[in-house]
């Protein structure tokens, strides 16, 4: 059986805009059930008392999250899930660098599919770990 492709270069000009694009998220790596996500770290990510915002740490986890699940190899068959629960847990402290969420499926249903995402700095240390619950948003598949 031939291997699924990696999408994030089909995908990459619509993720980068709006939010993502505000952000600073990059689309490194999406393939079934496990996508990356990366993000350099600027000065108006940091909290005042210079570190990474956990909303920041938050957000990269959650867009890694959603699309382990989301997977599709076209364009016309892309889509789209939001999430319903989130639980993070925090582990060290990121003041610059870059940091990178891997997401994966873990498994799910129809409607409802369940996610985790790993966040690492550039050194590969683990910074913080989500658990989340998607639901798949079924008419957000229609073109736009």
């Amino acid at each position: 059986m031939a291997a699924s492709p990696d999408i994030a270069e089909l995908y990459r000009p619509r993720f980068e805009q709006k939010f993502s694009q505000h952000m600073g998220l990059e689309l490194e790596s999406w393939l079934p059930e496990r996508v990356i996500i990366s993000l350099d770290i600027q000065e108006h990510h940091l909290n005042p008392a210079g570190m990474v915002h956990g909303g920041v740490l938050m957000s990269v986890l959650d867009t890694a999250a959603t699309l382990s699940g989301c997977y599709a190899p076209t364009l016309e068959a892309r889509k789209a899930a939001m999430t319903l629960a989130m639980n993070t847990n925090f582990i060290s402290a990121v003041t610059h660098g870059r940091v990178s969420a891997v997401g994966r499926k873990r498994g799910g249903g129809k409607s409802i599919f369940m996610s985790v995402a790993e966040l690492f700095d550039d050194r590969d240390n683990l910074v913080a770990v989500a658990e989340a619950t998607m639901r798949y948003r079924h008419s957000s598949i229609q073109k736009r």
